[in-house]
């Protein structure tokens, strides 16, 4: 029965593909047409000063440009605010309410565009409009905030959110986002970045976490950092691989489930949006483990919701570290992962702020201590990680704010 799957979901994909392929020069044409109409309609628009924000291509409404958004929507600000994104995106039930909300690819978005003097993203620019890199000398004078999705140190983003990369792709932000000035160091250091280019904020999202989270919902979350070298696997391939082998062999282990039951804790995999086309694969009965992924919940509430978090190298943990909870790394592949994206902007060895695991029963060991005393983090490891934040007074967004606006 997995076969026939693996077969038919390989015969779709190529389908797509070159249907994707014989439409590609029909899109291009379809887009530059609408692209130079708004161009004539922007200058119709009377409202001024527009920040167009957005994240992940359009798709997503849960992460730091949605809560900076938020924010904007609750304070009177001198300019006016635009959230993009898709309009078949789950997440756009998050959004309801609000206004100034744009459909990613309808002609308003790209009006809109047009007449914006800032635009703000977490990923890319592609998350305010998605031909940037076509379009970008007639736009680079605009101001320019990239507000991250997690706070660089467990991974490097090797040839990416470096200075020079960010540069080449026509992506230099005017103020990078940090959350101390421990890591405004690292970036200047590491990623070539200078001061004046860093502004030392907080995560915009960090606002909406509890600064102490003591009750016990007796949940762990494992979120799982994906690898671009499984980008545009199939199925039968990605089966083979060691990510998923090294993943069901958690979820499937005797010793793991076991630990659940003991405790009274259960147990939700987040899954990153490049492995939604392959949770199938994961999915079985188990009764104190549940699947997500990152792009069709509020990714936030789990976090919120979680004792500990076990990651590999996922920025995501620093959401839970800023709560004052546990965090275990596992990190099985560590010298692929690295040698694909860099190593960390960390020791790995002295700077983490979790343990740091290699196998499976090394995993196991620091969980069990861990629910033994009642999942609360070693002094050593709550030292680690408040260098990573300057600020716990849930203002963050309004610094952004202020950045943007102009104000000190």
């Amino acid at each position: 029965m997995t076969m026939l799957r693996l077969e038919k979901n390989n015969r779709l994909r190529k389908i797509n593909y070159y249907k994707r392929k014989a439409l590609k020069p029909f899109n291009l044409s379809k887009w530059v047409i609408k692209y130079k109409v708004s161009q004539f309609l922007s200058k119709f628009i009377k409202t001024e000063n527009v920040v167009l924000v957005g994240e992940r291509l359009g798709q997503t409404a849960n992460d730091t440009s949605y809560f900076l958004f938020k924010k904007a929507c609750q304070t009177k600000t001198k300019n006016n605010f635009y959230y993009v994104i898709n309009k078949k995106a789950t997440t756009t039930s998050n959004l309801a309410g609000l206004p100034n909300v744009l459909h990613y690819g309808s002609l308003k978005h790209f009006i809109y565009f047009n007449k914006a003097s800032t635009y703000v993203y977490s990923d890319s620019l592609r998350d305010v409009f998605h031909h940037w890199s076509d379009v970008h000398k007639e736009h680079s004078h605009k101001k320019k905030i990239f507000l991250q999705h997690g706070i660089f140190a467990t991974s490097r983003a090797k040839g990416y959110y470096d200075r020079n990369s960010m540069l080449r792709r026509h992506e230099l932000p005017d103020k990078f986002v940090v959350s101390s000035t421990y890591e405004e160091k690292l970036l200047q250091r590491q990623f070539g970045f200078m001061k004046n280019e860093i502004a030392v904020t907080g995560l915009t999202r960090f606002d909406y976490l509890p600064k102490n989270n003591d009750k016990k919902h007796r949940s762990i979350l494992f979120m799982p950092t994906w690898r671009e070298w499984l980008t545009n696997t199939n199925d039968d391939a990605f089966i083979k691989s060691e990510f998923y082998k090294k993943l069901t062999e958690l979820f499937l282990s005797k010793d793991i489930n076991e630990l659940l039951a003991k405790y009274n804790y259960k147990m939700n995999i987040c899954i990153h949006h490049q492995l939604k086309k392959h949770i199938d694969n994961f999915k079985r009965n188990f009764s104190n483990i549940e699947f997500f992924c990152i792009q069709e919940i509020n990714v936030q509430e789990l976090i919120i919701a979680c004792d500990l978090m076990i990651t590999d190298y996922s920025s995501a943990s620093f959401d839970v570290l800023y709560q004052k909870k546990p965090v275990i790394y596992y990190q099985f592949d560590s010298a692929r992962f690295f040698a694909t994206r860099g190593g960390p902007l960390i020791c790995p060895l002295t700077e983490f702020p979790g343990p740091v695991t290699k196998t499976l029963d090394s995993l196991i060991d620091e969980l069990k201590n861990l629910l033994d005393n009642n999942c609360q983090p070693s002094s050593r490891y709550v030292k680690a990680a408040n260098k990573f934040f300057s600020y716990r007074d849930n203002n963050n967004s309004r610094r952004v704010l202020q950045l943007i606006e102009g104000e000190k």
